[in-house]
């Protein structure tokens, strides 16, 4: 019977190779290690946690909340990348529609910031070839995502670019983000938009029509079928 992969064996299997390995420089060979004992790699294979699987998750009239307050930036980031590569190979390679599914990422500044270090930069790269493989082959597989912030200005403009519609709040602090994704003539406009409306600008997606302003049914209004929450721990 074989071993079960846990991710202590991995880490020290690819440890030996890349230590006894010819292929690899000198020079990465400590970064590798390094990036091998991140404490983001604590997150997976947690003893007593159920882990993050897309058929488990995917309920139909459900919505899954992955609470990640408590990691830091990075460890949020890992997750939201795990989410989306997780995600990118349930629904883009099954041969099945299912479920629709609706990703939404929170505090998006936080998850891909502006910046020019290179494990950012790395890891911003990555996220964008998923975020624009769901804009250009999602909709056939009933597959979307959204991105949330009250920062919009600091996301780093290779993710934010990929969102076809952009939906504004009352926000201030962002005139400049606002002049360039609605127009100058909305900058004033959004600092005073009464609590519950919005304006969105769907030119991304094609449709030839100025932003509008539409008023957005408070939650409470809302019938919610069922809420499934998970604690935190990912798997492969």
């Amino acid at each position: 019977m074989k071993n079960k992969l846990t991710i202590e064996s991995l880490r020290e299997s690819i440890i030996t190779e890349v230590k006894r390995s010819q292929l690899v420089h000198y020079s990465q060979k400590g970064a590798i290690v390094r990036a091998l004992h991140s404490k983001n790699l604590e997150l997976f294979d947690q003893p007593g946690r159920r882990p993050l699987l897309a058929h488990q998750m995917l309920a139909p009239g459900k919505a899954t909340v992955i609470d990640v307050f408590d990691l830091d930036d990075d460890q949020k980031r890992a997750v939201a990348l795990y989410l989306l590569l997780m995600f990118d190979y349930f629904k883009m390679n099954s041969p099945q529609l299912g479920s629709c599914l609706l990703l939404i990422l929170d505090e998006a500044h936080r998850l891909f910031p502006k910046g020019s270090q290179l494990l950012k930069k790395e890891y911003v790269e990555r996220i964008a070839v998923k975020i624009d493989n769901i804009v250009h082959r999602g909709r056939k597989r009933r597959y979307g995502t959204i991105l949330s912030t009250q920062s919009p200005a600091d996301i780093n403009p290779l993710v934010s670019s990929l969102c076809n519609t952009k939906v504004a709040f009352r926000l201030s602090g962002a005139d400049t983000w606002v002049k360039k994704n609605l127009g100058k003539e909305y900058v004033e406009k959004v600092k005073s938009i009464k609590t519950g409306r919005c304006i969105i600008n769907m030119a991304g997606t094609g449709l030839q029509i100025p932003p509008i302003e539409i008023q957005i049914s408070n939650v409470t209004d809302i019938q919610v079928n069922a809420h499934n929450s998970h604690d935190l721990t990912v798997g492969y």
